[in-house]
C-alpha cells in the first residue's frame, strides 16, 4: 500500500509466506520428516529474507511478513531481516 506519512511517500509491503512452494517443497509429504523440515523452515526463512530485500530495494519504507503455514511458527526469526516486522498469530487475529 502507498500513502503519505507526514509529509512523505509511504510504502507498506505485506508478505504472507507458507512453506508449501518454498525453495524445494515440492510435496507435502517432504514435511514429514523433522530433519527435513527444519531444512524446509531454513530455506522459507531465506526464501522470505529475499522477498523482504527485493520490496525494500524497490522502495518499501516496511515490510510486514506473516508466516501463513500450520502452527504458524515456521520462520527462524533469529536469521529473519531486522528490517521487517514478523506477525505470528493464528489466521482469524491477522488483522
Amino acid at each position: 500500500m502507498i500513502g503519505f506519512k507526514k509529509g512523505r511517500i509511504h510504502n507498506e509491503n505485506f508478505i504472507s509466506a507458507d512453506i508449501e512452494g518454498v525453495t524445494g517443497v515440492a510435496t507435502n509429504q517432504q514435511l514429514k520428516v523433522n530433519s527435513e523440515y527444519q531444512r524446509f523452515r531454513k530455506l522459507m526463512t531465506q526464501d522470505v529474507n529475499a522477498a523482504i530485500n527485493g520490496a525494500f530495494n524497490g522502495g518499501a519504507t516496511e515490510v510486514v511478513v506473516a508466516d501463513g503455514h500450520g502452527n504458524i511458527s515456521n520462520i527462524f526469526i533469529e536469521d529473519l531481516d531486522p528490517r521487517a516486522r514478523l506477525i505470528q498469530e493464528s489466521k482469524g487475529d491477522v488483522a
